[in-house]
């Protein structure tokens, strides 16, 4: 194993990740583990404005893309919502430098 990949593991070694659906309620379990165990919670739905605000609306259209409402970015036909998850991992897999 690469030195690298060894300070990565110790000092992640407290970190937990918790993914999941859209609305599926990621925020509110996590919000509840945080608060239970004293840990620190990091809420990247709080953040995605500014995460927002590095994307290039030339280069990340599906980034950039704001919605007036959470209704409007989910109340959509599926085929729409699902060609804008597409995208939106199109835009992310283009914005990786490695």
């Amino acid at each position: 194993m690469k030195i690298e990949n060894n300070i990565l593991r110790y000092h992640l070694q407290n970190v937990y990740w918790i993914g999941g659906t859209a609305c599926g309620g990621k925020t509110t379990a996590s919000k509840t583990i945080a608060e239970k165990y004293n840990y620190y919670h990091y809420d990247a739905d709080t953040m995605f404005k500014e995460y927002r605000k590095l994307a290039d609306d030339k280069d990340q259209p599906a980034l950039s893309r704001e919605f007036s409402s959470l209704k409007d970015n989910f109340d959509r036909p599926i085929d729409e919502y699902i060609d804008y998850l597409e995208k939106m991992n199109r835009d992310y897999n283009a914005s990786k430098t490695y």
